[in-house]
């Protein structure tokens, strides 16, 4: 066996690993030393999964840059595997940059042509299409997708835990969360990478926020996800994180006031984003900081805290509200107002693109729970 096949090898035990720096560097290595053996199909081949590693850490010029460079060069003996993977891999990352639904519908038009003519993974491409219509935010086809993939597996391509993932995230958002639950289940039962742990700690603390289940159990979900998403190198997991860890302090009502400087929220805000390729990743930030300030609004006036992300469990505002300092509050109802406003710009800019109005309807249902707490205090 060449060289090249071993370091590739070692590279493919650090992907499947979650260890994306180490596995990039290793098949930038191994595809060097099959250049230089004239082995230009594995070079290809070595090229494509870098690319694919260098996009997981969260480099998307790098990985681009990599990803044209083995298309422009794609030998006629190429693996048809590592062809299907990098036509998926434009796709990924112009969905998460660049998210133009006429552009995105022309690259699965260019995979649907591909899948034609030759044997691809079974399941791929509906969890392709899942993706972009749980971009355009339509849950029940995207969840239709999912389930088409989940059935479709034929231990190729894509994880199949992957698609329990994205199929428990849809049943989330519609509400259903003892699907959510069975999906997570599923996920457990079929996950044999290192990414399912972490996705099946994620979910569960999910679940957990959407049923308001107690606090001491939300911490005890959210320890066990920071431990196991501490070992991973894939890109978004720090913001992931971050939000998840934020959301759960807002609930806390024994942490006092979100607006004071050690409020462990506000800690969580205080640090930037990570991922800032990824449009969506960015709206999500932009989306916390309006529920931070609608946290920060309601302790002002004496509200108890809800999730506001499921927000299964509607806030309480009374008849008349009097907050204890009105001066405060009024500060605070600027301050979330000007969130609102901010929020509702990222988000009309990302769905006019992907052409739907779902991240604008999720930031004026906000905006309505602003208002009825303004409404509420006497003029």
């Amino acid at each position: 066996m060449a060289h090249h096949h071993k370091i590739a090898e070692e590279a493919r035990q650090a992907y499947d690993a979650g260890r994306m720096a180490e596995s990039e560097l290793l098949y930038r290595r191994a595809a060097s030393d099959a250049f230089e053996l004239g082995d230009l199909a594995a070079w290809f081949k070595h090229t494509v999964w870098a690319a694919n590693a260098t996009w997981l850490r969260g480099d998307a010029k790098a990985s681009l840059t990599l990803l044209l460079e083995a298309r422009q060069s794609e030998p006629e003996d190429a693996s048809q595997n590592e062809r299907w993977v990098a036509r998926k891999l434009f796709f990924v990352i112009a969905r998460s940059t660049r998210p133009e639904r006429a552009r995105l519908e022309h690259f699965l038009a260019d995979l649907r042509s591909y899948a034609a003519a030759y044997h691809v993974p079974g399941g791929d491409f509906a969890q392709l299409e899942g993706r972009l219509f749980l971009s355009r935010g339509d849950w029940r086809t995207a969840l239709t997708r999912h389930e088409a993939a989940w059935q479709a597996y034929d231990g190729n391509g894509y994880y199949k835990s992957g698609k329990a993932y994205s199929a428990a995230h849809c049943c989330l958002r519609l509400g259903q969360l003892a699907a959510c639950r069975d999906w997570i289940a599923a996920l457990d039962q079929e996950g044999k990478d290192a990414s399912h742990h972490v996705w099946s700690a994620e979910l569960t603390l999910r679940l957990a926020i959407a049923e308001g289940q107690p606090l001491v159990t939300l911490l005890s979900h959210l320890r066990t996800y920071i431990d196991r998403a501490a070992k991973q190198q894939r890109y978004g997991i720090i913001d992931e994180v971050r939000e998840l860890t934020a959301r759960v302090h807002l609930l806390d009502p024994y942490a006092g006031d979100p607006a004071t400087h050690f409020h462990p929220a506000r800690a969580e805000l205080r640090r930037s984003p990570k991922n800032r390729q990824d449009a969506h990743y960015r709206y999500a930030s932009h989306l916390l900081f309006l529920d931070y300030r609608l946290a920060c609004l309601r302790h002002g006036g004496s509200i108890p805290a809800v999730d506001d992300f499921y927000y299964y469990q509607p806030q309480q505002v009374p008849a008349h509200l009097m907050p204890a300092d009105p001066d405060q509050f009024q500060r605070r109802l600027h301050k979330a107002r000007s969130a609102a406003q901010s929020t509702l710009r990222y988000a009309r800019d990302l769905d006019n693109l992907l052409e739907c109005d779902w991240r604008q309807r999720e930031v004026q249902a906000r905006s309505e729970r602003i208002e009825e707490m303004a409404r509420a205090v006497p003029s």
